[in-house]
């Protein structure tokens, strides 16, 4: 998520046991709309909670946002409290039980997917008056809902693979690592990423680019293209154009958190 006026981010980790399936919660609060929130593009899949405030008849709303694969801005026209909760590549499908290719990257009603269950989860959320005694409750629902369903295993070993080479890997050589062919690993891809490995390559590879910059500020940007394996400075600097909608340089400047997270 990159700075903004009149917003204040928080992100806290999941329950250990949690700590290979979600990435983080986080919370967001508009305190000054009008106010922007530009997102850089993760692949992850966020569920998010509307806490307040609420106009007469409104109240506690849930909903579900597939991975983005460009960068995108919200922008609030009035005060409002969210819950999120970002899940990592793979771990979507077993709580979902939808694929997560069907997934608008667009905000969509959670109930949409997991029946009245959505509802029931968001009042209950709303109704905690602290951010510990909420997370607490999302903690028990993945875990309960993780538990239900049988992961892939030739997936996590190639989201592994593309963790530990930072997104460069053709697809081919990726298939054979997982002991599986190309074509298969595309459907495995769309069904538990929600994209293709290709692109979902090409997002862990800028992420890792911008965690660097973040991490140490003064990292030089042909050294690090060349460590990452970019063709070069400018293709990093496009790269980070089309999945940040902004350059390193400004992101830089504007002292940046490059874990993305929707609003709405």
């Amino acid at each position: 998520m990159l700075p903004g006026d009149g917003l204040r981010f928080g992100r806290y980790a999941p329950d250990p046991g949690l700590a290979d399936h979600v990435d983080s919660y986080w919370t967001l609060d508009v305190d000054r709309p009008p106010a922007t929130v530009s997102v850089v593009a993760d692949g992850l899949v966020d569920l998010t909670f509307t806490l307040g405030p609420f106009a007469p008849g409104e109240g506690p709303g849930a909903w579900v946002t597939g991975p983005l694969e460009t960068s995108a801005s919200y922008r609030h026209e009035r005060p409002v409290s969210l819950l999120g909760a970002s899940l990592r590549p793979g771990a979507a499908l077993p709580v979902l039980g939808v694929s997560v290719g069907s997934l608008p990257a667009e905000w969509s009603p959670l109930s949409t997917v997991v029946g009245q269950v959505a509802g029931e989860l968001a009042a209950r959320i709303a109704a905690q008056p602290t951010v510990p005694e909420r997370l607490a409750l999302l903690d028990v629902f993945l875990a309960a809902r993780l538990a239900e369903t049988t992961h892939d295993g030739r997936l996590r070993a190639a989201l592994r693979s593309l963790d530990v080479m930072r997104g460069g890997m053709e697809v081919g050589a990726l298939a054979a690592t997982v002991a599986t062919s190309p074509r298969h690993l595309r459907r495995l891809f769309r069904d538990w990423v929600g994209m293709s490995p290709k692109r979902f390559a090409r997002i862990a590879r800028v992420q890792a680019a911008l965690r660097r910059l973040s991490a140490e500020p003064d990292t030089g940007l042909a050294g690090l293209a060349a460590e990452l394996g970019f063709a070069d400075q400018a293709h990093l600097t496009r790269e980070v154009r089309a999945l940040a909608g902004t350059t390193p340089g400004r992101l830089l400047a504007a002292s940046f958190n490059p874990e993305g997270h929707p609003g709405i």
